[in-house]
């Protein structure tokens, strides 16, 4: 039987401490106070309770003899209980309604800051906290700078109370700084160079939050980058960190600089670029961009952001190096092992892929172990496709990685080209097409062609497909104005009817060149011959089976502006003239093949072509 009594319990609290005994009087705390007089155990502390024995109700019920005033805490109920010799009889303690909710990430955070050699002013802050960031989802972070007065309203806010306040690499005091003057106004470090990351003696956020407080790692940094898809300040504001350009102040004369522009924050790992043990590493953020970067003085003042939970401290620092020698299915990257870590680092490379923040699990290389630069070879890529690098680190406490970089893959003949056609003096409407290319046609094997007509929305269907879309524009030649028919009408207006002139077509006049880029331009007669022989060409259907599906699209007759011979027959110019007023181009239809002449002044369809 149980028997409830309603009394209050003072619970004492036991830490780790030294044990001090007078007269028979127990003393248990870390500042050697003697016992108080009354008590024959005096607990005192601040971080620490006291542990009474817990047992199920069956443990507490088999307890032999239990001692008047016996205490347990019973793990069946929940609760506390206290025998009563008298009544024989355990009875439960009524600690009343009230009580203590322990403080968890998500909710804010309270702290009262005193001027001297961190804080520069006096005052309370409630800080927002959060957790579950991706790329850090473990670690719990302040929503605001440390020593602003609230979180920012707008990542471009430029004002001090948002701002908070600024630190030196590796130094605890912190600086405020209203626009005009600097808090404390002591003597301003212009220069550190000493080869330690930031020391936990010296953290800001230990000293002013607790323990278990500290700046971030270049590499927890580097995760919420990579992790939330930064690419500006923005993404960086619609985090739940909501970081902000916050500014900085200069290393060599503390002026503020870029408040309301960019946002520095500082992370715990110095860097060794170019500058041996002067720069640290931090988290930059601007309009245009959104990484790491070790480029820049420890003696600047920057902003910092406070983290909780495990450091990633254990893992290794590395950084990525832009990717080199791009072509179009392999390029060279690398990066720089910074720092083992906890572990030496086994192995590193360089990951890649076509989505953001690529790893191990991605395409990646394996270039030795250790610290240091380290070069990557990285092949069978794509041609013209953008792709992510990250360079990586793995010690025994996992895999780092470094910022995240980009490039694109040079065009390769295969590849498509899209192009976006604008009506002027070249196209005659506006659209957008995407032409196939080919090589390795016989007789001109080196070359790349497109594999439809200049302006066809699409590749011909067959020989003889009459469509408009399949044939495209039409060009006189050495004339840049391409011209659409769609059977009834030429846009624009048909207005020259002849052309006398003794030259080629001219590459300021190339269409092939002003509309798919340096490089491509129209046939000579020359290879318009070679492919006609080395294609063994004697009707229309050798340049249709050949890879450049050749079709009859017919042509422009020059004296009226008429559409001829569409599914028919098929010209396409070359850039070679005959005489003045002729020109030598391909022709084609169901019982020949080869090269010919016509008049400058008619329209005739253009293939392009590239070394």
């Amino acid at each position: 039987m149980k028997t409830k009594f309603r009394f209050a319990v003072l619970a004492g609290l036991l830490c780790l401490v030294p044990v001090y005994v007078v007269n028979s009087q127990v003393s248990v705390n870390a500042t050697g106070e003697p016992p108080d007089n009354s008590a024959m155990l005096d607990i005192k502390s601040t971080d620490r309770g006291l542990l009474i024995p817990r047992m199920t109700s069956d443990q507490i019920e088999a307890i032999k003899d239990p001692a008047d005033g016996l205490l347990v805490y019973c793990t069946t109920t929940g609760k506390v209980y206290l025998f009563v010799g008298a009544t024989g009889h355990w009875a439960e303690l009524d600690f009343g309604s009230g009580t203590i909710t322990p403080w968890e990430c998500g909710l804010p955070l309270t702290v009262s800051h005193i001027a001297g050699t961190v804080a520069p002013v006096d005052k309370t802050v409630t800080y927002g906290t959060v957790t579950n960031l991706p790329g850090e989802p473990s670690k719990c972070w302040i929503t605001s700078n440390l020593g602003a007065d609230h979180q920012a309203s707008a990542v471009n806010d430029g004002t001090e109370a948002s701002a908070g306040w600024y630190w030196q690499f590796n130094r605890k005091q912190g600086y405020k700084h209203d626009g005009t003057t600097r808090t404390p106004a002591t003597i301003w470090i212009t220069s550190i160079n000493e080869n330690l990351d930031w020391q936990s003696a010296n953290d800001p956020c230990a000293i002013e939050l607790g323990d278990e407080w500290r700046l971030p790692t270049v590499t927890e940094w580097n995760n919420v980058d990579a992790g939330g898809n930064w690419a500006n300040m923005t993404d960086a504001w619609n985090s739940g960190l909501k970081l902000h350009a916050a500014g900085d102040l200069w290393y060599y004369n503390a002026s503020l600089n870029n408040r309301g522009v960019q946002g520095f924050y500082w992370s715990v790992n110095q860097s060794f670029v170019n500058y041996l043990y002067q720069l640290g590493y931090f988290m930059s953020i601007t309009s245009g961009g959104s990484n790491t970067d070790g480029g820049w003085y420890k003696a600047h003042g920057f902003p910092v952001r406070c983290i909780m939970g495990t450091a990633s401290e254990g893992l290794a620092v590395v950084t990525t190096a832009a990717a080199t020698a791009i072509d179009a299915t392999s390029a060279t990257g690398g990066g720089t092992v910074v720092s083992e870590g906890g572990g030496p680092v086994t192995v590193r490379g360089v990951c890649w892929s076509t989505t953001s923040a690529p790893t191990t699990t991605d395409s990646h290389t394996s270039d030795g172990s250790g610290t240091g630069a380290f070069t990557s070879s990285l092949t069978g890529l794509t041609a013209n496709t953008l792709y992510y690098i990250r360079a990586y680190a793995t010690n025994s406490y996992g895999t780092a990685y470094g910022n995240e970089s980009s490039f694109t893959t040079l065009w390769a003949c295969g590849s498509a080209i899209t192009v976006v056609h604008t009506a002027g003096d070249v196209a005659p409407v506006t659209k957008t097409v995407t032409y196939g290319t080919v090589t390795n046609i016989p007789g001109e094997t080196s070359k790349c062609w497109i594999t439809q007509n200049l302006g066809a929305d699409r590749q011909a269907t067959a020989v003889n497909d009459a469509s408009e879309a399949s044939s495209g524009w039409y060009w006189q030649f050495n004339r840049k104005q391409g011209y659409r028919h769609d059977g009834t009408t030429v846009t624009p207006s048909w207005t020259i009817t002849a052309i006398d002139e003794n030259s080629d077509w001219t590459a300021a006049n190339d269409p092939c060149t002003i509309v798919l880029g340096s490089g491509w331009r129209i046939p000579t007669a020359a290879e318009w011959n070679n492919v006609d022989a080395g294609g063994s060409w004697t009707n229309w259907f050798g340049p249709w089976a050949s890879g450049l599906k050749l079709h009859a699209a017919g042509y422009i007759r020059d004296s009226n502006g008429s559409l001829y011979e569409r599914g028919l027959i098929g010209h396409n110019w070359s850039s070679t003239q005959s005489t003045g007023i002729n020109s030598s181009h391909m022709y084609f239809q169901a019982a020949s093949s080869s090269a010919d002449i016509t008049s400058k002044a008619h329209g005739l369809s253009l293939r392009c072509i590239r070394e």
